[in-house]
């Protein structure tokens, strides 16, 4: 009786010893209580994103001079405010951005200009498919900048370009991509 009262005892001190062993916490001690500590980490990456752009209507010329419009609109990110730029088009007959007929036989060359500032004072030349110096200014508080822009987007064609096509509707789709820096 002696000997399962001593194993009764020692499978008490065991199990008891083995309670605290899965309560007590990874820096803890142990005792009737602990504390431990631990990190917590998160990384947040970097994004941009584009918005508010709108449509450039040229219209129809008027067989007398150039042409040219252009469209404000929003570059957010939630990093440090630079970030670069990239435009293509959908032309297949131009190497550089270019307006086409329906049935693309008909190409007018355009020149594409970019501001990191809402007009076209200072604006900077756009290769298509080249990426820009380092441009800074994008919205880093609000994602549609508050309703107002924060860039620029100009489109220019030659008076001597759309004097040498036939009639009709030209059209292209220009992409803009930004990265951040």
């Amino acid at each position: 009786m002696i000997i399962n009262r001593i194993a009764l005892f020692a499978t008490s001190l065991l199990l008891l010893s083995s309670q605290y062993a899965y309560s007590v916490t990874s820096d803890g001690s142990l005792g009737w209580n602990s504390t431990g500590s631990f990190d917590v980490s998160l990384t947040i990456p970097e994004k941009i994103m584009v918005s508010g752009l709108q449509e450039i209507a040229l219209g129809e010329w008027d067989r007398e001079s150039s042409m040219e419009s252009s469209v404000n609109a929003c570059i957010y990110t939630n990093g440090d405010g630079n970030y670069s730029v990239t435009m293509s088009d959908n032309s297949s007959l131009s190497s550089g951005f270019a307006l086409e007929d329906a049935d693309r036989e008909n190409a007018i060359p355009m020149t594409v200009r970019f501001n990191d500032e809402n007009n076209t004072a200072n604006n900077i030349l756009v290769a298509e498919g080249t990426t820009t110096a380092t441009q800074s200014g994008a919205n880093t508080q609000s994602q549609d900048c508050a309703g107002k822009g924060n860039m620029n987007i100009q489109v220019l064609i030659d008076e001597l370009a759309l004097s040498t096509v036939p009639s009709g509707a030209y059209n292209s789709q220009i992409t803009i991509m930004v990265d951040p820096n």
